[in-house]
């Protein structure tokens, strides 16, 4: 086994969804300024806990999809609150096959940063642009297939037996 870990920093990943939500409520079909700045306001404050809350949750969410090389065993007597927490970076330990192809880790991290963005902007816009929340929720829901599908394929190497007859 091999031990990688995956850093996502949380200024990238509030800079990637002020852009989606800035591009969401560019292209609305409305002459409403307000609700299109609730839209574009996504990361300010204000907003920033409920987004930084739903970081968070989504961070944890991919931890649980990695399971299989994510686990680690529970401490006893320990404790978790629900106090909001500001990480600068969210980090996957991986414990991988060592086969395990690197190729295979970069896409993992590309698909993760993208479903977390697109989780977010989902939640957020459910609340300020339904019309739009449903492409966030679809988008999200190809990722996370894509993320499954890249953890549970494996390439081993194929054994011939030297056998001439």
């Amino acid at each position: 086994m091999k031990t990688v870990r995956l850093i996502f920093i949380q200024k990238e990943l509030l800079y990637d969804i002020a852009n989606a939500a800035w591009i969401q409520g560019d292209v609305m079909p409305t002459e409403d300024e307000h609700q299109r700045h609730t839209v574009i306001d996504i990361t300010q404050d204000g907003n920033r806990d409920r987004v930084v809350r739903m970081l968070n949750l989504y961070f944890a969410n991919v931890v649980e999809l990695l399971y299989q090389y994510t686990r680690h065993e529970a401490v006893d007597e320990s404790q978790q609150n629900d106090q909001l927490i500001f990480p600068r970076k969210y980090i996957i330990r991986l414990s991988l096959p060592d086969d395990f192809s690197n190729t295979s880790v970069h896409y993992l991290k590309e698909l993760i940063h993208n479903y977390i963005v697109c989780r977010v902007l989902y939640d957020y816009l459910s609340i300020t642009y339904p019309e739009a929340a449903q492409n966030w929720h679809d988008k999200a829901q190809r990722l996370q297939e894509d993320i499954k599908s890249t953890t549970s394929h494996r390439v081993s190497y194929l054994k011939r037996k030297l056998n001439p007859w």
